[in-house]
């Protein structure tokens, strides 16, 4: 997202040419296929960190042995990605078999819905609006970088996306923190039924879902830490109560790159997806905010981007902070997905210091100071500085959920935080609060 403001920003000069140039998107409705001689069923452990899902997997090189890698699970993305280095590495090409193991079980996708990170999660201002975007072995041959440095320390070469996973049966076993794949028509229903609609192009699953008797159109996508709505403005307007901060904190810092900063953030007491009833559910505004450039960007996520995507006009996001309390069984091919609880909703899951961070390669900048009733919740802190150190541990060292983790607590609980300012190092002591 950031990315996509920083292009907004160039579009006075660019409007007439109509040169804006959106990441590309593979169709993936086809060419991913069980190998033969490939076990019908496969499950794997999954580390779960910032409400994510990581999954180590195996892919071919030309010369027939294994890469291993740290794969990131996310609904949400456009298409099968990987590191610039291991695109390079596996030299994918449309018409080619790239082949990838999970666990036991053998897939090949065709090579042509492989694109490395440089391109799939750029977007790009062109001056030519007849040119189109560089050739994927083009954009491999930069340094890349993207996914490593979102995910820092974690040493992410590869996302796996819907396309890909709309060919299987999927399980998200939360409690147990194991990721199954299976063929269709290998596993039975478990838990409650919810019709889901895909779109064949990227697999993006949706569903409807209902708060406060108006229906709204929500992606299923574990690769977001919280939940989201395009707009809270008339649950906040109906249900002032439901407000909980402004500013994305803890989980509800779903970006990580600013985008949250003043955001509200909403728990609404009961959302009806189906038969399925979620219980106090947070919801991260993710209208762009930030003024006109802000807007606009969120204008253009919703509407170009992930409606796109979608295949249907969507305004929501169901993500980590609902599915980590179920064992989730998203059946792609039978266009239906099965929820079975597997532990409550946590009323508490805010309880954070109240600051909306910005990280990137492992470094992390104060976005914001959230509020509560209209308050600042910290003090002593402003936007720019960088957060070193919390209890004395450094956050480079920190994935994103440990470190969120971190500034998590009891509500009254004191953090104590090193930061710089200017280049000057000093110290402060910040309580918890109950958002």
């Amino acid at each position: 997202m950031d990315r996509l403001k920083n292009a907004l920003c160039a579009l006075p000069l660019c409007a007439l040419a109509g040169c804006l140039q959106l990441p590309p998107v593979a169709d993936m409705s086809s060419g991913v296929t069980l190998e033969p001689g490939s076990p019908a069923l496969a499950t794997l452990p999954f580390t779960l960190d910032d409400n994510r899902v990581f999954v180590e997997v195996s892919f071919v090189r030309p010369d027939g042995s294994a890469h291993k890698a740290l794969a990131f699970v996310n609904q949400g993305q456009g298409g099968l990605t990987l590191s610039n280095a291991l695109f390079r590495e596996l030299d994918p090409r449309p018409g080619r078999d790239l082949h990838m193991t999970f666990g036991a079980m053998k897939i090949a996708v065709d090579g042509g819905a492989a694109l490395p990170e440089s391109l799939s999660n750029g977007m790009s201002i062109g001056l030519n609006p007849f040119g189109g975007p560089p050739s994927p072995q083009e954009s491999a041959q930069g340094p890349g970088g993207e996914m490593q440095a979102f995910a820092a320390p974690l040493p992410v070469e590869a996302v796996i996306p819907p396309g890909l996973l709309q060919h299987f049966q999927v399980v998200f076993d939360y409690g147990a923190r194991t990721m199954t794949l299976a063929a269709p028509g290998t596993l039975g229903p478990d838990g409650i039924a919810v019709p889901i609609r895909v779109n064949p192009h990227t697999g993006f699953a949706v569903t409807d879902a209902a708060i406060d008797g108006v229906r709204h159109v929500f992606v299923i996508d574990n690769g977001g830490s919280y939940s989201a709505l395009r707009s809270t403005d008339g649950l906040v307007a109906a249900h002032p109560d439901w407000l909980r901060a402004e500013g994305g904190v803890g989980e509800a810092n779903l970006t990580m790159r600013g985008l949250e900063a003043g955001a509200p953030v909403v728990r609404a007491p009961h959302v009806a997806v189906g038969a399925l009833i979620l219980d106090d559910v947070g919801l991260l505004d993710m209208g762009g905010g930030g003024g006109l450039t802000g807007g606009v960007a969120g204008h253009l996520f919703w509407d170009s981007i992930y409606s796109a995507k979608a295949g249907e006009d969507v305004d929501g996001i169901l993500a980590g902070n609902v599915l980590k309390g179920y064992r989730l069984t998203i059946d792609y091919p039978g266009r239906m997905s099965y929820w079975r609880a597997e532990a409550p909703p946590d009323a508490h899951d805010l309880d954070d210091v109240g600051l909306t961070l910005w990280r990137w390669k492992g470094a992390t900048t104060i976005a914001g100071i959230a509020k509560k009733d209209g308050r600042d919740t910290v003090s002593g802190v402003a936007p720019g500085d960088v957060l070193l150190k919390i209890d004395g541990r450094d956050t480079k060292d920190m994935t994103r959920g440990e470190l969120l983790s971190a500034l998590h607590g009891k509500p009254g609980e004191v953090k104590h935080l090193t930061l710089a300012r200017d280049g000057k190092a000093f110290e402060v002591d910040v309580k918890v609060t109950a958002f």
